[in-house]
């Protein structure tokens, strides 16, 4: 999911700058994707992935910062909330158990 989103993950504006009055409007438009998409759609499915496959900062900033593979698993499963992601993997999927 990374690869396929490039940067953005990763370098998004927050909620607050999106809806700031002074720069929102230039955010969003150095956001639109392809024609028939909103910015707010991209938006929405850039967070889904930021959420799914990063957890928070802290992978963020290994992805960026290296580090070996061992540190990015213990970054990764220290916070990571395992039942959570289950039940949202299952709800996404339509699974229903």
């Amino acid at each position: 999911m990374i690869d396929v989103t490039g940067g953005f993950v990763a370098d998004l504006p927050s909620n607050w700058d999106i809806e700031n009055p002074e720069i929102g409007e230039l955010l969003k438009k150095n956001l639109i994707g392809v024609k028939g998409v909103s910015v707010e759609k991209r938006i929405k499915m850039l967070r889904l992935v930021e959420k799914i496959a990063m957890e928070n900062a802290d992978t963020i900033s290994d992805i960026h910062g290296g580090g070996t593979a061992a540190a990015h698993r213990i970054t990764i499963f220290r916070e990571l909330d395992i039942n959570t992601k289950k039940d949202c993997a299952k709800c996404l999927t339509g699974i229903k158990d």
